[in-house]
């Protein structure tokens, strides 16, 4: 389950966080979403997806401004090769014109 690895990769063991990390999972895959990656990469929560969610999982829960600025610029490279790996032909030839 994709909570469970996000509460592995912050060294989470506590049930308490459960609600406040499932809500920012769901606002990861909506920030994806919105920044270009089609909904149907983001539910099928491919490794790369997976990997993503959890960076910014990270990012929006650290607690060191450091770790979160450097988990922001991580999150951020992988959303902007995230959204440009997914682009169609068709998007592709639509911007030459």
């Amino acid at each position: 389950m994709l909570r469970d690895d996000v509460k592995l990769a912050l060294r989470i063991q506590t049930n308490l966080l459960n609600d406040e990390i499932d809500d920012t999972i769901e606002e990861a895959g909506a920030e994806l979403i919105r920044s270009g990656v089609p909904s149907e990469v983001v539910s099928a929560q491919g490794s790369l997806i997976r990997r993503a969610i959890i960076t910014y999982c990270q990012m929006r829960l650290a607690n060191d401004k450091t770790m979160t600025e450097g988990y922001q610029r991580s999150f951020e490279y992988q959303q902007d090769c995230l959204r440009k790996s997914t682009l169609t032909e068709e998007d592709t030839e639509a911007g030459d014109g």
